[in-house]
């Protein structure tokens, strides 16, 4: 008896090793590398809480990324995870330089003040056009001039003195701007404004839950043809749009 009841727990504790034997190379399959690739150094924001891993295969978590850090990627891995194409960066990051890899999805390329607006800015008209087309009303174009002059509206802002004795045709007059027709909101956004830090993929919130009824209603607003989008000091949570 005691030998049959040995044999039988052989058996058992052989087949559970096979079984977690098993489950272990479906569960490193799953991550196949494809190749590695360089990248030029290049200045990006982390965008997520995403996962970080310590090499490009991506078998080792070592933690989780913070959002909002300016970071280096430098180098870079495709695979195959989950059945997907992805890719991953591998960046420096604190003051020690330290080394992570995280999926690619989680950054935002620093593209300088100008280069960030402007990729706000179009990020919100294609989001804007979007709702707009779904209430059946014709689409609205960006209007560089009236970028411009909000740009220099919301910079008045940092001084509430002069925010209050320039009127808009006052700022527009040494552009050049006709702001004939324009409705401007000014407002503070509890979600920020900053176009490097704002959640790209959660665009649907800031819109709806950041901005003012009455300037989403200027932005969808069947009448509206063109809009502008100003930003303000870094540190700023005030945003001007100017609709037309």
């Amino acid at each position: 008896m005691k030998s049959r009841f040995s044999v039988l727990a052989l058996t058992v504790f052989l087949s559970a090793i096979a079984l977690f034997s098993i489950t272990n190379i479906q569960v490193s399959a799953k991550t196949t590398v494809r190749y590695y690739q360089n990248v030029k150094n290049a200045r990006y924001f982390t965008t997520d809480y995403g996962n970080m891993y310590s090499t490009g295969k991506l078998s080792h978590k070592i933690g989780t990324m913070d959002a909002g850090d300016a970071v280096t990627v430098y180098y870079a891995v495709h695979v195959t995870r989950n059945g997907k194409k992805a890719i991953y960066y591998k960046y420096r990051y604190g003051k020690a330089s330290k080394t992570a890899w995280a999926w690619s999805g989680n950054f935002l390329k620093d593209l300088g003040k100008a280069g960030n607006e402007n990729r706000f800015r179009n990020v919100m008209l294609k989001y804007i056009n979007k709702k707009r087309l779904a209430k059946n009303r014709p689409q609205i174009k960006l209007n560089a001039q009236l970028d411009q002059l909000a740009d220099v509206r919301t910079l008045l802002m940092d001084n509430e003195t002069a925010w209050e004795n320039t009127t808009l045709e006052d700022s527009a007059k040494p552009l050049g701007v006709d702001v004939g027709g324009v409705e401007e909101s000014m407002q503070g956004s509890t979600f920020g404004v900053d176009p490097i830090f704002l959640d790209y993929t959660d665009i649907d919130s800031f819109f709806t839950d950041g901005l003012e009824l009455s300037t989403q209603s200027l932005l969808l607003n069947a009448k509206t043809k063109e809009f502008g989008w100003g930003f303000g000091s870094q540190d700023s949570n005030w945003t001007d749009i100017l609709t037309k």
